[in-house]
């Protein structure tokens, strides 16, 4: 019943009745998972809710399900809706759970195994299955009202939020189009000094950019402090700074014609994403656990905005990779690992993948992600191709489980910010789910069935 509530996007109705249940199968674990109905499809459901829910449930339950050489039992292929659930519950693991990915690869391969001999509206299922798992996608009724409720963003809140995005599509195109590289250096020397007497020599469009989002901001400062109680001025301002030293560099970059190390790129890259300014945005909307501890880790980014970004920026640069119309002035990382490795060969490639420390995160969690492999410069070799792909999936998997730790793990950020911080990462996920020809058909899909198509 909680999953089909969650599915449907009207579990913010039961939230006390649904927090409820979910206390009392905490309360009786054991029983939970030694009692006679305890199978595999219950035992995987009741994992993932938990986990959905906040609770860092250990995933040694899933041990019952071995044989005696401590594999999966084969036998469990036959259940295919406890396959399909014990699949969704692998992708809410975190750093070191060799078990969660054990389970993730027997789901996989058996689900795939029973995509041929199932009927069609089955293997529907299965497939859409594998495509979107629960946790890390958004359900079709999810993109509905019931998300914002659940944020609790009404339409006055939402407005707020979309300006600030509105304002960094603009900035985006005046870093990589319309500035010289000396404008670029004023206009980012104006916000580092918040200081509109900088940009007397700029461009008229650029000096009016600059008093558009100068006004802006103090506008938005004197509503959260009105209402929240607290003037977030500073904290936007940061923000803004970074955002505009992180675009410079890259400028830089693309003047000098020169690309940075991996590790320079996915550094910069984390906060060119644009996300650390969206997220401080919605953290002072929101207006939950506003305090001097939580403010100054919004400040300097925080592992929930580190590991959003990274999944974006990898993303992003994946897409670019697949679109040959993209021109690449952005650079990417599939670039950057490309001059690194100049001499690689395909078998390199397949064999050898290089790592890069992702900045930024809690000094407990050393986090080591794959570095993609460009499979464009080699278009014409499928293996390479297969090769990025494989890649790739290794990369924002373990982008997801640190994102994960991070929403499961004590902290001073509120649970509507962290959740703030999934959605996004869910979102991303939709947005660059290309196909072959790069279009976004998932995409289409749930933009069809919330304009056009009913509930069946």
């Amino acid at each position: 019943m909680i999953d089909a509530l969650q599915r449907l996007a009207i579990y913010y109705h039961f939230q006390d009745e649904i927090a409820e249940i979910l206390s009392s199968i905490v309360a009786r674990h054991e029983n939970f998972v030694d009692s006679d109905d305890s199978g595999l499809y219950n035992i995987s459901l009741g994992f993932r809710l938990l986990r959905q829910d906040g609770y860092l449930v250990c995933p040694d339950m899933f041990n019952k399900f071995k044989d005696a050489n401590g594999k999966f039992k084969q036998g469990l292929s036959e259940d295919l809706e406890g396959m399909m659930e014990l699949y969704e519950a692998s992708h809410l693991g975190v750093v070191g759970e060799s078990l969660l990915d054990e389970a993730q690869n027997f789901a996989l391969k058996n689900l795939k195994n029973a995509l041929t001999h199932s009927t069609e509206d089955r293997a529907r299922v299965i497939t859409d299955t594998l495509k979107h798992p629960y946790y890390k996608s958004l359900a079709r009724f999810r993109l509905g009202d019931g998300n914002w409720k659940d944020l609790r963003l009404p339409k006055e809140l939402r407005i707020e939020l979309v300006k600030p995005i509105s304002f960094l599509y603009v900035l985006d195109d005046i870093f990589d189009v319309y500035g010289t590289l000396e404008d670029l250096i004023v206009l980012t020397e104006a916000f580092n000094k918040w200081d509109p007497t900088q940009i007397e020599e700029l461009p008229h469009q650029m000096k009016v950019f600059f008093k558009v989002v100068y006004d802006f901001t103090d506008e938005f400062s004197s509503k959260v402090f009105e209402k929240h109680g607290w003037n977030p001025s500073q904290s936007l301002q940061k923000s803004l700074a970074r955002l505009c030293n992180a675009f410079l560099v890259e400028a830089k970059w693309l003047a000098s014609g020169e690309l940075p190390s991996t590790e320079e790129y996915l550094k910069n890259g984390v906060i060119s994403t644009r996300m650390h300014l969206v997220f401080v945005h919605t953290f002072f909307l929101l207006g939950k656990g506003i305090t001097k501890e939580s403010v100054n880790l919004v400040d300097n980014v925080p592992g929930i905005i580190t590991y959003t970004s990274t999944i974006l920026r990898l993303l992003d640069d994946l897409g670019s990779a697949k679109d040959e119309n993209q021109d690449g002035r952005d650079g990417s990382c599939i670039k950057c690992y490309m001059k690194e490795h100049r001499s690689s060969t395909i078998d390199d490639a397949r064999e050898h993948v290089s790592c890069v420390e992702i900045m930024h995160i809690k000094s407990t969690l050393r986090v080591r992600l794959f570095i993609l492999v460009n499979g464009s410069y080699l278009s014409n070799d499928r293996l390479m191709v297969k090769a990025t792909n494989k890649l790739a999936s290794c990369i924002i998997s373990d982008a997801w489980k640190c994102l994960s730790e991070e929403c499961l793990s004590p902290n001073i950020c509120s649970p509507s910010s962290r959740k703030a911080s999934l959605d996004a990462a869910r979102i991303i996920s939709l947005i660059y789910d290309y196909d072959e020809d790069h279009r976004l058909p998932t995409l289409e899909e749930h933009i069809k069935s919330l304009l056009y198509e009913s509930i069946p």
